[in-house]
Parts: C-alpha cells; sequence; structure tokens
C-alpha cells in the first residue's frame, strides 16, 4: 500500500491512526521545509523514528545518562563509522550500557522526534510498505494510539505554553534576579536549557542545540520567565545600547563601579577590569563609549578573559555594566 498527502488535509493523527488499525509495516516519511521525519512501523507499532538535521541526540542522552564520556562516545561513533554499525550496537558491544537502558533511551528519543512532527503545522506525508532490516536496532515498541493522545494533550497545552513565547526567533537573557528574592532550584534538563541562554540564541536555535524535545524546552522556558530568572533580549544597535549604557552610567560614581567591580570577583589588575574602568571613566558620551568599547575590546585576547566576559554576561546583574558587557562581547568576537 502506498499512501501520500499532505498534513493539512489528513491530519498525521489520521495517518497513525489508520497504520495501526491496518497492522501496517514500512516507513512513514513527513518533510516540512528542508527537514524530514522517518517513522518505522511494524504491525502498527512505531519502532524508531529519525529526524534530519539534527545532532547527535543519542549520544548526547548517553552522557546524560551516564553511560559514557565524551571520549567514549568519539570511541564509539568512530567505530559506528567504521563498521557501518548503529551507535547504539557499538555501545552495547562495548559493555557501556544494556539492551534494556538502552532500549530506554531509544525509546525517549525516538518518541521526542514524534512528538516534535505534532507540532508541524504543514507537512507531505508518504507512506510505503516495505520490509527494512532491524539489524543492530534495539528494538521498543511505541504504542501508536498511545502515543497520539499524549501528542494531542501537548498540543494543547502547547497554546498555552505560547503565550508567554509566541515566536521562535525571541531571544532571551539571564535577568539574575528572582521574583519574591527566592533562591532558584533546577533539575538537570532545566539547567541544560538555561546553559544555552545566552543573549543571542534564539528560542529555535535552543531546541536545536538542546537533547530535549520542543514541548519540554517550551515548558521549561516558560518556569523561567515566570520564575524571573530569565527575560527577553531587547534587539539594539550598538549605537542604541551605547546610549542605554551611557544613561545608566550617569547614575553611578566611581566608589560603586569599584565596589561593584569587586562583587564580580575581578581583580584590580585584570585586564578585564581596567577595561571596564576605562570606558566607565572616560566616557562623556554615547558615541565615544562606543567609540572606547572598540578601542578596548581589541585588549581582551586572552582566551580566559573572553570567556570569563561570557560568564558575567550570563549571571550580571548590575544595570550600568549589562550593555556596556554585551558591546564588548559583540566585538571581541567571541
Amino acid at each position: 500500500m502506498a499512501l501520500t498527502g499532505n498534513i493539512e488535509t489528513l491530519h498525521i493523527t489520521n495517518v497513525l491512526q489508520l497504520l495501526h488499525n491496518d497492522q501496517k509495516t514500512g516507513i512513514l516519511k513527513v518533510t516540512w521545509k528542508d527537514e524530514a521525519i522517518k517513522v518505522y512501523i511494524r504491525e502498527g507499532n512505531i519502532i524508531n523514528a529519525t529526524k534530519s538535521h539534527e545532532k547527535n541526540r543519542l549520544g548526547d542522552l548517553l552522557i546524560k545518562h551516564g553511560k559514557i564520556n565524551e571520549k567514549q562516545l568519539k570511541e564509539c561513533l568512530k567505530a559506528s563509522k567504521k563498521q557501518n554499525i548503529p551507535l547504539g550496537k557499538i555501545v552495547v558491544e562495548k559493555g557501556y550500557a544494556t539492551v534494556a537502558s538502552l532500549g530506554k533511551i531509544i525509546f525517549k528519543q525516538a518518541e521526542n522526534v514524534i512528538f516534535d512532527m505534532f507540532f508541524w503545522e504543514k507537512g507531505e506525508f508518504e507512506y510505503t510498505d516495505k520490509e527494512f532490516s532491524t539489524h543492530g536496532m534495539v528494538i521498543k515498541k511505541i504504542n501508536i494510539m498511545s502515543t497520539i493522545l499524549e501528542a494531542t494533550r501537548r498540543v494543547d497545552e502547547m497554546s498555552v505554553l505560547k503565550k508567554l513565547i509566541p515566536r521562535k526567533d525571541i531571544v532571551f537573557k539571564v535577568s539574575g534576579t528572582l521574583r519574591n528574592g527566592s533562591e532558584i532550584k533546577l533539575n538537570p534538563d532545566e539547567w541544560s536549557v538555561l546553559a544555552l541562554i545566552d543573549g543571542k540564541l534564539s528560542v529555535k536555535e535552543i531546541i536545536s542545540e538542546s537533547i530535549n524535545d520542543s514541548f519540554t524546552i517550551y515548558q521549561i522556558l516558560n518556569s523561567l520567565i515566570s520564575s524571573g530568572y530569565i527575560k527577553e533580549q531587547e534587539i539594539l544597535s550598538p549605537l542604541q545600547q551605547a546610549t542605554k549604557a551611557f544613561t545608566k552610567l550617569k547614575e553611578v560614581d566611581a566608589k560603586m563601579v569599584r565596589r561593584e567591580l569587586d562583587n564580580l570577583g575581578l581583580s584590580r589588575s585584570s585586564i578585564l577590569r581596567l577595561v571596564l574602568t576605562r570606558i566607565v571613566r572616560d566616557s562623556f558620551s554615547p558615541e565615544e563609549l562606543l567609540e572606547l568599547v572598540e578601542v578596548e575590546a581589541k585588549k581582551v585576547v586572552n582566551l580566559e578573559d573572553k570567556n570569563l566576559l561570557t560568564g558575567l554576561i550570563k549571571k550580571n546583574h548590575i544595570p550600568f555594566l549589562e550593555n556596556i558587557f554585551c558591546l564588548l562581547h559583540e566585538n571581541t568576537k567571541i
């Protein structure tokens, strides 16, 4: 049997229900823009799903679950490519994971791909009855009907989550403050998403970089927004940022600047502290501040100083330094 169409006319839910009811064995391919998802179905159940243009999620998940480290992953990927054997089989052969534990991870990976497919607004699908080799695969059946129910719930909840995040091109930054003065407590998934928030990556890019599915990321971002720990990054031109920084500098004195630099842990002799001091001290207009940033940024050449600047951007909550950090960061081309 061959079945083709678009998901606007025949929703993916109906396609999967049909394949499940008819106990089909074959491959369903769904494409949208430059992405493609392949769903492998055996006797009406999903046994695997893969997505193109995606980093090695399985490798990342293996590391996350403590099955292997970075060095071991590189070795396994090399062996997988050389022997033309799936990564999962190599991991089991080397004794890093059991078939059962690997099956759980692969199940989660495939499940996330399928859930993401339900959020596609448009797309073409093509199903073909086809026997396919499961050699090297770790098989764990995914019940189609249970998956449809969960996906439907997620789609409904996503409409609520998107009220705070209406577009994927929004960029967030760490605000450095919490509502009610409470201490933030995050689980590993939340920390992994927070680590990607740098004032530059968009929501779409965070989804691409993360090992979590898009729904989970929206949940985490909503939680971080509600806590007051992150906020939307304003898109300002360099001169606008300089103007904003200069306005804030007029509200502080030299003593306050020294105290805040001390609080940031910058020693009196550090290059970054000297650079910041000169920018703050010698700026008498937004235009001069912008020129000074461009000059002083050339002195931040040490990788340690660049990494320190990146870290300060993430944790800084000092208003009069916020835009200066961003301007320096852009000019040092980190």
